[in-house]
């Protein structure tokens, strides 16, 4: 069971260049043992993460791939069912006095456990010019921020 980023063609990467958008696709392999996801939107305020929204659903109406486009507004999950997709979209949490953003993805194949946190993407903003080096949004000692997580459970 795991779950690790998707190799685009040059045709596909040369589409998303385009469009000027992040974009990031992930492959996805699951046992029957595992019968429901959720996807949780995260966002920072107050010194604070919180859940603020989530999509959830059976995982059996996905097939193997899943995508995040995150836009200057907006954040976008598609998940992909044969030729079917469907698709959350939460406006994105912007901090305009930040002097420094930092931004981390999923970029390398990570197993599956029932119940834990998948971090797929995460956006920090900083209001200083020097930032400690961290590797979960969780971690990060930010000012303000927003990410997406998934979890699959059995």
């Amino acid at each position: 069971n795991v779950i690790q980023p998707k190799k685009l063609s040059r045709e596909s990467k040369n589409i998303v260049e385009v469009l000027n958008d992040d974009f990031y696709v992930f492959d996805l392999k699951l046992d029957k043992s595992f019968t429901r996801y959720e996807v949780n939107y995260w966002y920072y305020a107050e010194d604070t993460w919180s859940k603020i929204d989530f999509v959830a659903g059976d995982t059996k109406y996905i097939k193997d791939t899943l995508g995040l486009i995150i836009d200057e507004k907006n954040v976008y999950f598609y998940k992909f069912d044969g030729l079917r997709h469907s698709k959350l979209d939460k406006p994105r949490a912007l901090k305009k006095d930040a002097q420094i953003e930092t931004t981390l993805f999923l970029n390398k194949k990570t197993n599956i456990a029932a119940g834990e946190d998948i971090e797929l993407y995460s956006n920090c903003f900083f209001n200083t010019p020097s930032i400690s080096n961290y590797t979960s949004f969780k971690d990060a000692q930010c000012d303000g921020g927003f990410a997406i997580t998934i979890t699959f459970f059995e």
